[in-house]
């Protein structure tokens, strides 16, 4: 099997499908599957925190998501679990809405800011 193909089928398994329609799918024999799979959960196999995807083998020890899509949307459905840190509210000093901001902030966006430069 190509590296490909590996990343293919633990992708695949992730996803639910069975040993069969891997097999009909790229043409590699059921019992090569089930023993390559099986090597694998022995292995420290990273994956992408947010979509389970396996990360590349080049991948920095680091790196916990496979794209800064999944980042973000890992980053969005968790706020609530960051610890140490809370959401606090300001006002903004230029058009005067209210907003949330982990950081101490004046401003509520980058328009905002700009606007305060010009006047």
């Amino acid at each position: 099997m190509t590296d490909k193909e590996k990343i293919t089928v633990l992708d695949m398994r992730v996803a639910g499908k069975q040993y069969k329609e891997i097999s009909a799918e790229l043409g590699i024999e059921v019992s090569a599957l089930k023993v390559f799979v099986h090597r694998q959960k022995h292995k420290d196999v990273r994956r992408c925190e947010q979509c389970k995807k396996v990360l590349p083998k080049d991948a920095r020890k680091t790196q916990r998501f496979c794209s800064d899509k999944c980042r973000n949307d890992w980053w969005y459905s968790h706020q609530g679990e960051i610890q140490g840190e809370r959401l606090n509210t300001f006002i903004c000093a230029v058009c005067g809405k209210g907003f949330t901001s982990y950081k101490q902030a004046k401003y509520c966006s980058r328009a905002c800011f700009y606007a305060s430069r010009r006047s």
